[in-house]
């Protein structure tokens, strides 16, 4: 019973331990290689802002501080839903530096992408060894390292999730595990808030259907429906408040369209196994990708010629989920850069990789063939050479880094071939698979140290310092006149973005910038000051404040409650722009011109910013989600609030419900009567209460499926039989054949 129990929790546990020391590679060479991009200025900051939040009690659907970034529900993407990424938004908040922060994040999420991935190719059979070799593959494939690793968080949070809902609804689909367990993991990855990942779960589930039907195996195809089904109504709770919030934000439109952005060829993800090869993809910053992100495994293809097709295709006859779910896959990574919220289809690639690294690990479980070994070893030389071919004719400029991964790739597949044919019933042959992909790891690490599509924030990463360096500074609500690309092309970008930061890392630090990361935006507020995503602005911006947002409004300035205006110093025709009466210079650097309002503003604890002359407030106390005010005179007229009109708010006037309004700037506005009156703002997120009831009438469904089977079980007197799966090879190793 002990060496039964030691070979389940050994492997998993030693792949854990190797993905964990695999992650470190790339942190070694850049220490920020994690803090790139989206994960330095909006993911890493935003965990620890909304981790701070969380721990003060607050649970953070809406928050006007980030202005355009602020409805948090809407977002998504942060997985506000999902317990593992709550606490990981409190653990971060805990952590000082970022870059300690994002390396252990991100490792973890890698080591929990890797077990799943182990668990799935278990459950398909596969030998331990070759499914180490999977789970090991599938974290450090291209796009999966080098963009969501790196930058695009909710891309591998969200992934992390997904073989594990496969593994355990294939389990459950065969009578061997409860319904609430895939219920639980597919939860998870419904709610990371990705959509690739609720696209990653739903392909789970037609593969699963496909594979049962195909054997007409009806009770599991009911089964993974009812799991699936069970998942899917937890769909609103993260996404309806995202369409719902839709017609005021910069993504209104659900257009299918193809600028070629981020859309690799079929060709591109065919040379999955040349570790130099730099696809030539319309990407950011470049015409071309900087990063081997369509690299899949160095042994996918130079083993092709070595594999034994009669017996994979009759593996495969029980295991149709995978070769379904790897060409649905493959369809979708091509297609177009465009539909609804689905964008750039290299985001898609992972989802091709995680059937195709089972799909080989199926393969490999067959064995090689040791016939024809003349024939066999040229086929794999003119594939490692065409690959080479393929890779230098893209990228010229990478002779020496080609060279290189040409003999790489082939020491390693003849090692491989060598060991295996030499040694088929030890687990060697998987021993140089995985040796191999931490060598080609560290190879393309060392070409490729950081991807160069992507935007490399180099913001101050230790928190409390920033913060104690720049909050006594920069009181109060802040406008940031700023431009990204004028910090990247400055003489010293680091020395300037010590004092002028986008993104959110303002706010993780305790600014409170109006200027914030956003991922959908409210448009008529990033219009008028010509916000960027990442809270980057144009020179304009700086006469806009000053100016009227609309005929006969008060100054945006006042309208926002700006108490203090950083202006980075250089940019064209700031300086040309005049401080206005009420304002005045309190600070010149090098870097930052710094103004502040003369006076302070009324009800420092509210965000009412304009009534009509002679309204006579009292008091005005406000939260994240609603504010209460009392006036106690005036002729009435409209009450303008610094907090900007996200679908889902309501007013009470006295208790009777009034209409809410956009006014300037997208701003939130409310009528009032003359007289004296109670004004109440509350806010939640549309759709609300019917998301909730779906997302618990999922939880109910899966709790009623393990009951009905529980109680059919216990009346029938017997276990019921599972489905049974391929027989598992009596040996460690497939043997090769001869």
């Amino acid at each position: 019973m002990m060496g039964l129990r030691q070979s389940r929790v050994v492997p998993p546990l030693a792949v854990a331990v190797l993905v964990a020391a695999m992650a470190l590679i790339p942190a070694l060479g850049d220490h920020r290689f994690y803090l790139t991009d989206d994960s330095a200025a909006q993911f890493l900051p935003s965990w620890y802002h909304l981790g701070e939040l969380l721990r003060s009690g607050q649970f953070p659907l809406l928050d006007p501080t980030l202005w355009a970034g602020g409805n948090i529900a809407a977002e998504a993407l942060f997985g506000i839903w999902n317990p593992v990424l709550l606490a990981t938004m409190v653990f971060v908040s805990f952590v000082p530096n970022l870059v300690v922060a994002s390396v252990i994040v991100k490792t973890f999420f890698l080591v929990l992408l890797a077990l799943g991935v182990y668990g799935l190719a278990r459950e398909y059979d596969v030998p331990r060894g070759f499914s180490a070799v999977a789970a090991v593959t599938v974290p450090f494939a291209g796009v999966t390292l080098y963009f969501d690793a790196a930058s695009w968080s909710s891309g591998l949070t969200a992934f992390a999730f997904v073989p594990w809902f496969w593994w355990t609804l294939r389990r459950c689909a065969r009578g061997e595990l409860t319904p609430l367990i895939p219920f639980v993991a597919g939860y998870l990855a419904m709610t990371a808030g990705n959509p690739y990942g609720a696209l990653g779960a739903c392909l789970a589930v037609v593969g699963l259907c496909v594979e049962f039907a195909w054997t007409r195996r009806w009770a599991p195809v009911r089964r993974t429906l009812l799991g699936g089904i069970a998942v899917g109504l937890v769909a609103p709770l993260p996404y309806l408040p995202l369409v719902l919030t839709q017609s005021v934000t910069y993504r209104n439109g659900s257009t299918i369209g193809n600028s070629g952005l981020m859309v690799p060829g079929l060709g591109d993800l065919l040379n999955a196994s040349t570790p130099s090869f730099a696809a030539w993809v319309d990407a950011f910053e470049h015409p071309y990708l900087t990063v081997p992100a369509t690299y899949l495994a160095w042994y996918a293809l130079p083993l092709l010629p070595w594999l034994r097709y009669h017996e994979i295709v009759r593996a495969l006859s029980s295991r149709m989920a995978v070769p379904v779910y790897t060409v649905i896959g493959l369809a979708f990574s091509v297609g177009p850069s465009e539909a609804w919220m689905f964008r750039w289809p290299l985001r898609v690639v992972p989802y091709f990789v995680l059937p195709t690294a089972i799909l080989l690990a199926i393969a490999l479980a067959q064995g090689l063939a040791a016939d024809n070994r003349g024939r066999r070893a040229a086929g794999s030389v003119l594939v490692i050479l065409g690959g080479a071919y393929l890779a230098e004719a893209t990228r010229p400029d990478l002779v020496y880094a080609h060279l290189a991964s040409i003999l790489l790739v082939g020491a390693l597949t003849a090692a491989a071939v060598t060991v295996w044919l030499r040694w088929p019933d030890r687990p060697a042959a998987s021993t140089v698979l995985l040796a191999g992909c931490v060598a080609v790891l560290a190879f393309q690490v060392t070409v490729f140290p950081r991807n160069q599509n992507l935007n490399d924030y180099r913001f101050p990463t230790n928190v409390a310092t920033t913060s104690a360096a720049l909050v006594p500074r920069y009181p109060g609500t802040v406008l940031q006149v700023a431009n990204n690309g004028a910090v990247v092309h400055s003489p010293d970008p680091a020395a300037l973005s010590s004092e002028v930061m986008f993104g959110n890392m303002l706010q993780a630090v305790g600014v409170h910038s109006v200027t914030s990361y956003y991922g959908m935006g409210f448009k008529a507020f990033t219009d008028v000051l010509c916000i960027e995503f990442n809270g980057s602005v144009c020179p304009d911006a700086l006469r806009r404040a000053w100016g009227p947002p609309a005929p006969g409004a008060p100054p945006l300035a006042d309208l926002l409650r700006l108490e203090t205006v950083v202006v980075q110093n250089g940019l064209p025709g700031v300086a040309d722009v005049p401080v206005p009466q009420g304002w005045r210079v309190a600070e010149r650097t090098v870097a930052v011109t710094v103004l502040r309002r003369d006076a302070a503003l009324p009800h420092p604890q509210g965000r009412l910013s304009d009534a009509p002359a002679g309204t006579v407030v009292a008091d005005d106390v406000a939260a994240a989600r609603g504010e209460v005010l009392r006036v106690t005179g005036g002729p009435g007229g409209t009450l303008t609030f610094a907090r900007l009109a996200w679908p889902g708010y309501t007013a009470r006037v006295d208790g009777a419900e009034v209409a809410v309004r956009q006014g300037p700037a997208g701003l939130l506005t409310v009528d009032v009567p003359a007289g004296a009156h109670e004004v109440e703002l509350a806010w939640s997120p549309p759709a609300f209460v019917p998301s909730v009831l779906a997302a618990l009438l999922g939880a109910a469904l899966a709790i009623g499926h393990a009951l009905a089977r529980a109680i059919g079980r216990r009346r029938s007197g017997l276990r019921e039989a599972p489905v049974a799966a391929e027989p598992v090879p009596p040996v460690a190793e497939p043997v090769a054949s001869r």
